[in-house]
């Protein structure tokens, strides 16, 4: 990734129970030249996605007839799945003596996700990284003051997707207080949820500084680089007439104000 990128990079890293391997990730991020380092709080374990389970997904992949007629109605897809593979999840190969990559080692990955996480290992990792850190998945504005007061650099407000904790807080929701309990010392990143150009201006509005939209260009992405472009370009234009209709002359002059109260009758 870091000789294939040009401009900043930045390494998620998914705690695990061994921080002599997380150790070894965090220092390949700096070797590499990695500018922030984002830890990930909110994967102590898997939770129950009952969408994957609806629609059989599972790590590993059990292969079904469904899943062949799936690919038979989708064909460029499949095509294109088959040319390329499937994922390698290359960082991991190694944990525990495993020196696979692919979906089995994602499996062993996710039963020793770190459970156990705690203020000492943040500090722990804050020790080992030099540069921004950037601490994702955070809800609470206590927890986000306290983080700020450890080392963090930043707050990543996160519900997973919904993925996690399907009675989490939504993250737009989370996001204002967050930013008021960080009080100006720290930038505020979101996800979940952000779909349109106007949820970025709306996120804007609330506190948050920066907007990611990883599904978006998920979804993008089943069209290869030209669908994650196009999705780029109709996030912007979307921004750009939000704005517009919104009266707000640039982006950074988004505040409070644009969301207005409602007001009981």
């Amino acid at each position: 990734m870091a000789r294939a990128v040009q401009g900043p990079l930045w390494f998620q890293l998914y705690v695990l129970k061994d921080f002599d391997f997380n150790r070894k990730l965090v220092r390949q991020a700096e070797e590499f030249g990695y500018s922030a380092l984002v830890v990930t709080v909110d994967l102590q374990t898997g939770g129950k996605r009952e969408k994957d389970l609806r629609n059989g997904i599972s790590i590993p992949l059990r292969p079904s007839l469904r899943h062949v007629l799936e690919g038979i109605a989708h064909p460029a897809w499949s095509f294109r799945l088959l040319r390329g593979g499937f994922p390698q999840f290359e960082n991991v190969r190694g944990y525990l003596g495993d020196t696979s990559a692919g979906l089995t080692i994602a499996a062993r990955v996710g039963r020793n996700l770190h459970a156990g996480f705690d203020w000492d290992d943040f500090r722990t990792i804050r020790d080992w990284w030099k540069g921004l850190l950037i601490v994702k998945g955070v809800l609470n504005p206590g927890d986000a003051a306290r983080l700020i007061g450890e080392g963090a650099d930043g707050i990543w407000v996160s519900n997973h997707g919904g993925r996690q904790l399907d009675g989490a807080v939504s993250s737009i929701d989370a996001v204002g207080a967050v930013h008021d309990a960080v009080g100006g010392q720290a930038s505020v990143m979101i996800d979940s949820g952000i779909r349109t150009g106007m949820d970025v201006i709306k996120a804007k509005a609330r506190g948050a500084t920066a907007s990611a939209i990883g599904r978006a260009a998920l979804l993008g992405a089943v069209e290869g680089q030209a669908g994650v472009e196009r999705v780029l370009d109709l996030l912007l234009e979307e921004i750009a007439t939000g704005l517009k209709l919104c009266g707000v002359p640039g982006f950074q002059l988004v505040g409070p104000d644009l969301i207005s109260p409602v007001v009981a009758g």
